[in-house]
């Protein structure tokens, strides 16, 4: 009972005029507010066995010990003086190593990481364990060869434990391996998250657990002890949080507790953390029922999604546990429920109340819902690739290739294929041009469906895939932007026990990412529907690409984005950069694109994508693009550079539009200047990026608009007057887990320069989703995408993207006009001045001009991919 109970243990300590006393953390972190006699015996109070968050009061009559160390070191490996003095921004240390032990930081390949970066602490010395009784496969596991010590037989024990060296030397404790976790793509420490419920002046203590309570619905959870907790609404403390962290490491719930749950070493007990009640008294607000029909489906919407039985109109819907996909969830049963609502209308009106204010109950427009056929102009990213592809615009595609294990039945896929034709205008779309204009169409739902079957049973199994690449290189040919077809679909029947397969080709035209997206989970609904002989169904339409055409041709017009000229034609006046050829006579087609990749380790990666976001409110787009401006302006000897930029071009600028099932070309593409601050500060060169980058106005759609769509000639000649940037640049996330592969041996076509990779990317993550145990990416080249002699814009096209934890970053180029050394080079300067500029942040304080510009809560754009 006395160990048990702060006070007790204090009055023993005090009453048995002991001078050094160990305490686990929770019982120390409870005792730093009791009230102490000045004249106590104790000079030093150890304490360890979980994460100390609290520093101690400047009255307390004796130091605090943070140690660490587990039953393996026997049993302290490191040590620290925790001063009076808070470090608000971090836990305190653990400190550094106690005498004939030794620590190391390190990289799972067992090598040491620099300062500021996150590493599995790994402990040896004279105090190591010899390993775990009759469990020899454990002990070779987490005992292994010391390469750092000369003597033979030394060992380093892997602890799974997280830390980082501060610029002083001391040691951070950042968490358990094991208590990162990955919530929406986002890597998330989840004592960052504590560290900062306990700067509250109410909270006492805190923990943070990743729950999946129900399958598919995983979230954070607070568990907090507080002082008071009746004025610490959810609301409160989501802003208290999102104050100093990203708004995806903000919890959806939270729980007070008299006390942690402890184990009997003292430790809290994360398995006795009660589940999150999704109750009316947890929420504080009363619960007021919606009396509109608007209201009552929302509610119902919300309660389905949310799994709460009980919706008020007063009820805040991240409060409820709701976040961005969820809102998503929620938009999609109110459309279908006959409610015109946006994903920017849920984030901005978090409560039924709010929401039926803004937003007008509809029935689905029925000419929308009957497919448009008449003429349209071409959209900015269509008009950008008849000016440099007119010549030959039939063979410009993106396409995927997927191995089916069991089959599909031919008739099936034909009626399927017909079926995605009727219901997507888009793949109906043909081009006309007439006196030297473009403009597109939808043909007649009257079209055959563009479906070949390749029956090659007959041939011998180790021929077939030369047969299937001939096949594809063929297809990749067929389309016709004039006569149609934009899109084709190929069946391989390779006979009886072997997987067949299934090649989509879609022009360019007709096709982006999220369309990827849209379409193969179509395919899949559609599929099955029709094998079970039922009547074919998708989702109503949503605003049609030539709707969306005519509503950009129009506001191409309006004072709003003539307001934007200004600001494009000042990247008129950025100087031309001198990027270095090897051959200037070489030429910079498709057939000659060649690529060199390069990776972060998963340390610096961690930094990079986790916790300087966290810390510092930093993008990694923003950080990618300081890294690279910094070395391109060394190579070309200017200190301002243009590069071209590309966004997913589906703005929310129209009232009443929809674009969330609607197949299309929308992306965005634009140049952007870009200027280093003149002071070498790495914080202060990253905030200014970050400004430039979001100093872009509507996301860069306005450039399209002024270029190619408005009516004033001299506007569109000024605005092509802009040069176009040498180098295009493209960070395209985090594509998660379960596809790692060699960066310089997976397989890319030739012609890859960056667009097509983020189709593939994202419409891989839906096929996990369609048939995950019979559908999976082909082997099979899908032969060339593009016309080997089209000539690319840029000369270099770089390309950044996230997979299993590290980042990777492909560089593009034409192997006619650059040596490959050259590249490597280049890539490599980049690649060390990325993990300099990283170390250099980690060490900076918080900048408040970082906090100033940090949105917190996440934007439509995150919020619609």
């Amino acid at each position: 009972e006395t160990r048990a109970s702060p006070d007790l243990l204090r009055d023993f300590v005090v009453e048995r005029g002991i001078a050094i006393s160990f305490w686990s953390t929770p019982l120390a972190e409870q005792a730093l507010d009791l009230d102490w006699p000045a004249t106590t015996s104790l000079r030093y109070m150890l304490t360890g066995g979980d994460v100390l968050h609290r520093y101690p009061p400047t009255s307390l009559p004796f130091t605090l010990v943070n140690c660490y160390g587990p039953t393996e070191a026997t049993v302290l490996i490191t040590r620290c003086d925790v001063p009076a003095t808070p470090d608000a921004s971090a836990a305190p240390a653990i400190g550094r190593p106690i005498a004939n032990g030794t620590v190391y930081l390190l990289d799972r390949h067992l090598r040491p990481v620099p300062v500021g970066v996150p590493g599995e602490l790994c402990i040896g010395g004279v105090g190591l364990a010899a390993g775990y009784l009759r469990r020899p496969a454990l002990t070779a596991e987490k005992f292994v060869p010391d390469p750092f010590s000369k003597t033979p037989g030394a060992r380093l024990y892997r602890t799974g434990d997280l830390a980082r060296h501060r610029p002083d030397g001391d040691i951070e404790f950042l968490g358990r391996m094991d208590h990162q976790v990955k919530l929406r793509g986002f890597r998330i420490e989840l004592g960052e998250i504590e560290s900062v419920l306990v700067q509250h002046p109410q909270i006492r203590e805190a923990v943070v657990l990743a729950r999946e309570d129900k399958p598919g619905d995983k979230r954070l959870v607070a568990y907090l002890v507080a002082d008071d907790p009746s004025g610490l609404t959810p609301g409160l403390l989501r802003d208290f949080v999102q104050e100093q962290l990203p708004s995806y490491m903000t919890p959806s719930a939270y729980v007070f507790l008299d006390a942690l749950p402890l184990t009997v070493h003292g430790k809290v007990d994360r398995s006795k953390l009660p589940v999150p009640e999704r109750t009316r008294a947890a929420l504080g607000v009363a619960y007021a029922p919606p009396r509109s029909p608007q209201g009552k489906a929302l509610a119902e919407a919300w309660g389905m999604v949310l799994g709460v039985q009980q919706v008020g109109i007063h009820d805040n819907f991240f409060e409820l546990g709701g976040d961005s996909i969820k809102g998503l969830l929620v938009v999609g049963r109110a459309r279908r429920l006959g409610l015109a609502l946006s994903p920017r209308q849920l984030f901005e009106h978090p409560t039924i109340a709010a929401l039926v204010e803004s937003m007008r109950e509809t029935v689905q427009d029925e000419a929308e819902q009957r497919a448009m056929t008449g003429p349209a102009p071409l959209t900015p990213i269509q008009s950008w690739f008849f000016e440099n592809y007119a010549a030959n615009p039939h063979h410009w595609n993106t396409s995927m290739f997927l191995e089916i294990h069991g089959g599909l039945e031919k008739d099936i896929l034909e009626e399927t294929v017909l079926a995605l034709q009727s219901h997507h205008e888009a793949l109906r779309l043909r081009f006309r041009r007439e006196r030297g204009r473009w403009s597109q169409y939808v043909a007649e739902d009257d079209q055959a469906a563009p479906l070949r079957v390749v029956d090659l049973s007959p041939v011998d199994a180790a021929r077939q895939k030369q047969a299937i690449e001939a096949a594809a290189a063929e297809m990749q040919r067929s389309l016709n932007v004039l006569t149609g077809p934009l899109f084709r679909v190929v069946y391989f029947d390779l006979g009886r026990g072997r997987p067949s397969r299934l090649l989509l080709i879609f022009h360019h035209l007709v096709m982006d990412g999220v369309s990827w997206r849209i379409l193969l989970e179509d395919f899949q609904s559609l599929y099955r529907q029709l094998a079970r002989r039922r009547t074919s169904q998708l989702p109503p339409r949503t605003t049609s690409f030539l709707r969306w055409s005519q509503l950009l041709q129009r506001h191409a017009q309006t004072p709003e984005v003539r307001a934007e000229l200004p600001f494009w034609l000042r990247m008129a006046e950025v100087e031309p950069m001198d990027l270095p050829i090897d051959n200037p006579e070489g030429r910079n087609t498709f057939g000659a694109a060649e690529h060199v990749t390069v990776s972060l380790d998963a340390g610096h990666s961690r930094m990079l994508l986790s916790r300087l976001p966290a810390q510092l409110g930093v993008q990694t787009q923003d950080v990618l693009l300081t890294a690279l401006v910094r070395v391109l302006s060394r190579i070309v000897g200017v200190d301002e550079l243009l590069l071209e930029m590309e966004g997913h071009g589906r703005e929310d600028i129209f009232s009443g539009v929809d674009l969330s099932r609607t197949i299309g070309w929308f992306t965005t593409s634009f140049p952007m200047a870009f200027r280093l601050d003149e002071n070498d500060d790495p914080l202060r060169q990253v905030n200014a990026i970050c400004g430039q980058r979001r100093s872009l106005p509507h996301a860069g759609i306005g450039y399209g608009l002024l270029r190619y769509l408005h009516e004033d000639a001299a506007v569109r000649r000024q605005m092509q007057a802009i040069p176009r940037p040498l180098v295009s640049f493209n960070y395209l996330g985090d594509f998660g887990r379960g596809q790692k592969q060699s960066a310089e041996s997976t397989a890319l076509p030739a012609q890859w320069s960056g667009r097509w990779n983020r189709l593939v990317a994202q419409a891989r993550k839906t096929i996990s989703q369609v048939f995950p145990q019979r559908i999976r990416m082909a082997e099979e080249s899908v032969g060339p995408e593009q016309n080997p002699d089209g000539e690319r814009v840029a000369l270099l096209y770089i390309v950044a993207i996230v997979s299993e934890d590290e980042l990777h970053i492909r560089w593009l180029y034409s192997r006619e006009q650059y040596r490959r050394e050259t590249i490597e080079r280049w890539a490599g300067e980049c690649m060390r001045e990325l993990k300099q500029l990283l170390v250099r942040l980690a060490q900076s304080p918080v900048s408040a001009d970082f906090s100033s510009i940090t949105p917190e809560k996440p934007t439509k754009e995150q919020v619609e991919q």
